[in-house]
């Protein structure tokens, strides 16, 4: 065989395979090409402008959505992709519940701007499956902001049954940055990427046994601190609330068994002292149950009782956790443990699994939904589901229609 001829079928061939697969996440952004084994490039998802930053996702107008969206697209495609966009096909990773704004947005940027032959929307928690090869199961993505929990079963997503919770990575950062700054009065301010490292690198899930402890602890020092401020409040003639208080501490006191107090470095000279006890109980508010607030726990009870009941044993025996923050050490663990005890619960007094198993995904859990999109999105897969340019132009520039179901 000519050598020429060789390398030539190689290259067309990696040309075919070479679809851009981008997620644009709350908080990051992953890209990368279809068929590899992770992203190019993990980078945040955010916009810089004169008067700041700020996170695509928070952008509310469609023109500030065109200017900062397709400036962000562009530093993608020629800072961390290397391609010209017209040549190559792309996948865009989504969350069911995207905005209509910012997918029709994304849409008009990528056709209209960038002149790419072909999108192809495909839902997240339908591509994390697909990297176990499985068609029913549920899938906890706990994100930056939020957290959700959506059942499949045979390939079709049960949108009436999915649960949201404000529970993700921004809650967690908040009550770092206030209990640091009330530990270290010294610093002015404990800037939000600061935090999250510390986050990251010192703070994890504790065990269940220890969860319960700090969970008592918790109850006997809030009933302590609403005495005394009910005392003060009748020696001062004051009016307080009592439903203000009953969330007011939720960390344990230091104790023989707490891990060590940790010393982080800011910036060469300046040392942030982060406490055994915040390291191990800043998590403890993802199992919280407060009022008819979720828990991650019954985030996902919730959603195995809202499917059919010849289905929920198997969304008990196929949970996926994916998501930045459910890398979180021990996380998996303990939920495992949550869900084993959920007789404590008297909200859960119906009948449910008996028995819940977890998937380990194959890759870190921040991008597994990018990976199931680079082994689902094959090119006769893409070339039967996506929408070309010439069909959008056809269509008058309509909005490309949801893609919630593998079966079509």
């Amino acid at each position: 065989m000519d050598k020429r001829t060789s390398y030539a079928e190689f290259s067309s061939s990696l040309n075919d395979k070479n679809i851009v697969i981008i997620e644009l996440g709350r908080k990051y952004t992953k890209c990368g090409f279809a068929g590899e084994s992770a992203p190019r490039a993990i980078i945040e998802s955010l916009s810089g402008s004169k008067d700041g930053s700020i996170h695509l996702h928070d952008i509310t107008s469609e023109e500030g959505l065109l200017t900062r969206l397709g400036d962000f697209i562009e530093k993608l495609y020629f800072n961390h992709l290397a391609v010209t966009p017209k040549l190559k096909k792309v996948v865009i990773v989504e969350s069911v519940f995207c905005r209509s704004l910012f997918r029709r947005t994304l849409t008009r940027i990528l056709f209209e701007r960038f002149d790419v032959p072909a999108i192809l929307f495909v839902p997240d928690h339908l591509v994390a499956l697909a990297t176990l090869g499985l068609s029913t199961g549920l899938v906890v993505d706990i994100g930056a902001v939020e957290a959700t929990s959506i059942a499949v079963v045979d390939g079709v997503t049960l949108l009436d049954g999915a649960q949201f919770a404000n529970l993700g990575a921004k809650t967690l950062d908040s009550l770092i940055s206030h209990e640091l700054a009330k530990s270290n009065p010294h610093l002015k301010e404990i800037g939000p990427r600061l935090v999250e490292d510390i986050r990251v690198k010192s703070c994890f899930v504790a065990p269940f046994e220890r969860g319960r402890k700090m969970t008592q602890n918790k109850l006997s020092r809030s009933k302590e601190i609403q005495t005394e401020a009910l005392r003060i409040a009748e020696e001062q003639n004051l009016e307080i609330s009592i439903g203000t208080l009953e969330n007011c501490y939720f960390l344990s006191e230091e104790d023989e068994h707490s891990p060590a107090t940790i010393s982080y470095s800011l910036d060469g000279y300046r040392v942030v002292k982060v406490p055994g006890n915040l390291r191990e109980g800043v998590c403890e508010v993802f199992f919280e149950l407060i009022g008819h607030e979720h828990s991650l726990t019954t985030l996902i009870v919730e959603t195995i009782l809202a499917a059919p009941i010849d289905c929920r044993r198997s969304l008990a025996s196929n949970i996926l956790i994916i998501g930045g923050t459910a890398n979180m050490p021990g996380l998996e663990q303990r939920l495992h443990d949550e869900l084993s005890n959920l007789d404590v619960h008297e909200r859960f007094r119906r009948k449910v699994p008996d028995e819940f198993l977890f998937h380990e995904p194959i890759c870190s859990r921040n991008y597994v939904s990018w990976l199931g999109a680079s082994i689902f999105c094959t090119p006769s897969a893409f070339e039967l589901r996506a929408t070309t340019r010439d069909q959008w132009l056809r269509d008058g520039r309509k909005s490309i229609c949801d893609w919630s179901d593998m079966n079509r």
